[in-house]
């Protein structure tokens, strides 16, 4: 019994075509199974869509990298006997040579511009390498790069040779791929390494002579210039965190596989199918390959077995849990030996400033905030006792609010920010607050497995029919899933900071939110505090109180008050009068005792209570 309804080809379009004559209506069903497991193969079907001689439109799409869906359309002769199939996107079909009720579908292929974006360095575990997708095809090539400035005499090599092994052609080996720099100081290498036909994705690196451990990053300058474009590998010897070698891809020529792999089926079954004479044929199926012998064909079963949750997302773009890992605590810069500022971690997110190594002075400090986030993040701290805060270019608080300076917060994840903290009172802590708002987590589409059984009319060798158990099967969509609703934690990882330089005139850190990093290098929000400027107080006793020498040159900052005979003609700090007059008392600052010289005595004082006082004059920076 031939098929009277199948699939065919006219004029570059495929149809589902009553071929025999005699058939006057039926209930067609269209069955979809897909399948791509390599991420970047293109899906192969997309959306199909039908219109029934009903008038109404049948569709359905193929999310996912696996699948099967169908929908069912009634068919009738005296409407068309053409039902055209109408896809998004061009598709690559032939006919099964099993069955003409089948067409096979084939990915379109991987262009060599998806294949370079996907081949780059990056870490597996502990071991730095380079990642290639499937689709390379042999004779493809990628050109290292490496340069460094480093005195081998000096702290030791940051880098001294780097092999990339390769399987040779033929199974013969490997091929180290290797380049090493010369015993001087500046040197650069290349090496153009042969990809592709092994079957290999992740090439692990070999990197000999290194004192620390390598970091990713991109952008910037070092000793020699700008950094090439692109990312790179840095090193560094066992002095400092300057970069003293780098080495990253030069050139990538690589050629794409020119094969098309099987990615998906369209079925096609009936039921109620009426021929001319009024008769009701029974609805005849799709039959997989079977042999040739003639035992009784058995029942079959078209469709997935079970049903996968759909790929995780985010704002509908791919989310994939294994591109990130949990970030991991960096080397601290100790050189400072706990001298000038101090920088310490409280609970996870907090940082302390400990001025201990300032008291009885006056600090100014610059501190530089820097953003590379997606999430909103949060930044908090209180410093009243200084008499000038600027962020960025404008004044926190308005103005005339010298040492009484309101809290400071924002949210954000796009601007990087400057903040100057002037004459800070020393010898105290300052606490600087970091948290993060969390995007929105991951979520997927999760489906229920459903099943039709049916009856169904076969041909058999011997020219006759028998009758099969036809079940289809599909994966429907019953709901959502959210990443926290499968055991998981959102943020992933635990939001923190990470100290990196932890005293000296300049100490940093860096906040992470949790999301997660490519490579366990805590990102998102950096800051640096560097002290700018210090002054000095009056000394205390023993030591001797002089007007111009001591009290005018330490404690002394400009005054808007009148010249007048009462403070000799001139304000200039040479006479008590002039501080007794001074229009900014406020500045007269004494930072042992978090005070300013608001109520100096007029008349029989003595210079001592200016003892532990400075002047806090603004000169900005």
């Amino acid at each position: 019994m031939a098929n009277k309804i199948s699939f065919d080809k006219r004029r570059g379009e495929w149809d589902i075509y009553l071929n025999n004559s005699a058939v006057i209506s039926a209930d067609v069903t269209l069955t979809v199974n897909w399948e791509h497991a390599n991420r970047l193969q293109s899906d192969p079907i997309g959306k199909v869509v039908v219109t029934g001689s009903d008038g109404f439109r049948y569709e359905l799409f193929t999310p996912g990298s696996s699948g099967s869906a169908s929908f069912t359309f009634p068919v009738n002769r005296g409407y068309s006997r053409r039902y055209t199939l109408s896809f998004d996107q061009k598709i690559n079909a032939e006919i099964s040579p099993e069955t003409t009720r089948r067409l096979r579908l084939f990915h379109p292929g991987i262009s060599v511009d998806t294949i370079e974006k996907e081949t780059f360095i990056t870490k597996e575990g502990n071991d730095w390498g380079l990642k290639i997708p499937n689709g390379v095809a042999e004779g493809s090539v990628v050109e290292f790069y490496m340069e460094r400035n480093d005195d081998p005499d000096a702290y030791g090599t940051a880098l001294t040779a780097f092999e990339c092994p390769v399987p040779a052609s033929e199974g013969r080996g490997y091929s180290n791929n290797r380049m090493s720099f010369n015993d001087v100081k500046e040197d650069d290498e290349y090496q153009r390494v042969n990809l592709g036909g092994d079957g290999t994705q992740f090439y692990k690196f070999n990197l000999l002579g290194t004192q620390k451990a390598p970091k990713r990053n991109e952008g910037g300058s070092w000793k020699n210039g700008d950094f090439p474009s692109g990312p790179r590998l840095e090193f560094f010897d066992k002095d400092g965190d300057d970069v003293n070698a780098f080495l990253h891809i030069r050139k990538k020529e690589l050629k794409a596989l020119d094969n098309q792999p099987r990615g998906g089926d369209l079925t096609i079954s009936t039921t109620n199918v009426v021929l001319d004479g009024g008769t009701t044929s029974p609805p005849p199926v799709t039959v997989p390959p079977t042999p040739t012998t003639s035992p009784p064909p058995e029942d079959i079963t078209i469709g997935p077995s079970d049903c996968e949750p759909g790929p995780w997302k985010i704002n509908g773009g791919t989310y994939d849990p294994n591109s990130v890992v949990a970030p991991v605590a960096p080397s601290i810069d100790n050189s400072g030996g706990g001298q000038n500022l101090v920088c310490t971690k409280e609970g996870g997110k907090d940082i302390i400033l400990d001025l201990r190594n300032y008291a009885n002075k006056l600090v100014t400090l610059e501190l530089t905030y820097r953003i590379d986030a997606d999430w909103t993040q949060k930044f908090d701290f209180d410093i009243p006792n200084c008499s000038d805060l600027y962020v960025d270019s404008g004044r926190l608080g308005g103005d005339d609010n010298e040492y009484n300076f309101p809290p400071y917060s924002h949210a954000t994840n796009t601007a990087n920010k400057v903040f100057k903290i002037y004459n800070l009172d020393g010898g105290y802590e300052y606490k600087f607050k970091h948290d993060s708002i969390p995007g929105p987590e991951p979520i997927r589409d999760i489906f229920e497995l459903v099943c039709v059984t049916t009856e169904e009319e076969v041909d058999n060798d011997d020219g006759g029919t028998d009758t099969i158990n036809v079940t289809v099967c599909e994966c429907e969509l019953v709901g959502t899933e959210t990443w926290t609703q499968t055991g998981g934690s959102w943020p992933r990882f635990q939001p923190e900071v990470f100290i990196t330089k932890s005293s000296g005139t300049s100490v940093s850190w860096i906040y992470d939110d949790g999301y997660g990093t490519e490579d366990g290098t805590p990102d998102d929000v950096y800051v640096e505090v560097t002290v700018k400027k210090v002054r000095d107080t009056v000394p205390f006793p023993p030591a001797t109180l002089y007007l111009r020498d001591t009290i005018q040159r330490l404690a002394w900052t400009p005054s808007d008050t009148p010249d007048t005979d009462y403070n000799y003609g001139l304000v200039d700090g040479q006479s008590l009068a002039d501080f007794y007059d001074h229009s900014d008392k406020i500045r007269l600052r004494v930072p042992t005792e978090k005070r300013s010289l608001l109520n100096l005595r007029r008349g029989g004082a003595d210079m001592s209570e200016f003892r532990g006082c400075a002047g806090a004059t603004y000169e900005a920076f």
